[in-house]
């Protein structure tokens, strides 16, 4: 059995949170074009998490990309279904974020 210590020290709350967001977005889908704007910013982040290997020179860009593209894709579910609840996930995804940036950075 996992430990909630290593569930929360891992990016399976993110990873988890993310799914969640996009089933959610997809049930609110009408086709405006400011979902499909941010479905696009969503799933384009999202496959450059996953697949690093798929852009190595937006890597080279982006100072922290394990961190940043994860919120971009957050942020990319939140433009889509402008609901208060995304934005709210996109905002402690940043905090969850932060806290394990600066964990990591102790190290």
């Amino acid at each position: 059995m996992i430990s909630v210590k290593k569930f929360l020290s891992d990016a399976n709350l993110e990873t988890a949170l993310l799914i969640l967001l996009a089933l959610l977005a997809l049930s609110r889908w009408q086709g405006r074009v400011d979902q499909m704007l941010g479905f696009i910013l969503a799933v384009v982040s999202l496959v450059l998490w996953i697949k690093p290997g798929a852009a190595p020179k937006i890597y080279s860009k982006i100072k922290h990309p394990g961190y940043v593209l994860p919120l971009v894709a957050a942020l990319g579910f939140a433009i889509a279904t402008h609901l208060f609840l995304f934005y709210l996930a996109f905002s402690v995804l940043a905090m969850l974020q932060y806290l394990r940036f600066k964990r990591e950075r102790r190290f």
